[in-house]
């Protein structure tokens, strides 16, 4: 990361955004996703990443940095660990955190068909009924019509087959 800058002047610019006056050291700088980012020689980092580099060490290829706070803007490397996406996920999936946790396709609670109507549907479909009636009859846009005669996306669930 720091190939082309020395790191001292990395070091100096990353340590004047940085508030450091409680457990979690929060970025003042510019943010982008609710996280911090620097620039270091015309090229966007993550200020949580560019602290783990100069406090911990290198980021193996294909890993990414970890907040065991749940800060987005904490660049303390005492809250930084590096993991795959997977352990990220699973780590936000742990904590309740996931931005999108929550009931989905058929028990979303405003979900326009039931297992019934997907059971009706399919019936239809083999019948010969065409996707795009199918969908103008049960108000779901065709897209989703072949999801459901497919068994893809939200209707993947081996009890509506």
């Amino acid at each position: 990361m720091f190939r082309s800058v020395q790191r001292q002047v990395v070091y100096e610019r990353w340590d004047r955004k940085v508030d450091r006056s409680s457990a979690c050291w929060i970025w003042n700088g510019t943010r982008r996703n609710g996280y911090g980012v620097m620039w270091i020689s015309n090229v966007t980092f993550y200020a949580h990443r560019v602290s783990y580099e100069l406090f911990v060490g290198p980021i193996p290829d294909g890993m990414v940095v970890c907040h065991r706070c749940d800060t987005p803007l904490c660049v303390c490397p005492d809250h930084l660990f590096v993991g795959t996406r997977a352990d990220n996920n699973a780590d936000m999936d742990m904590k309740g955190r996931r931005r999108c946790v929550g009931p989905k396709g058929l028990s979303h609670p405003r979900a326009k068909l039931t297992e019934h109507d997907v059971a009706s549907l399919r019936r239809l479909h083999a019948a010969g009924v065409n996707q795009r009636e199918l969908a103008a009859w049960f108000g779901i846009g065709q897209y989703c019509a072949w999801q459901v005669v497919h068994g893809l996306g939200r209707f993947a669930s081996e009890s509506l087959r």
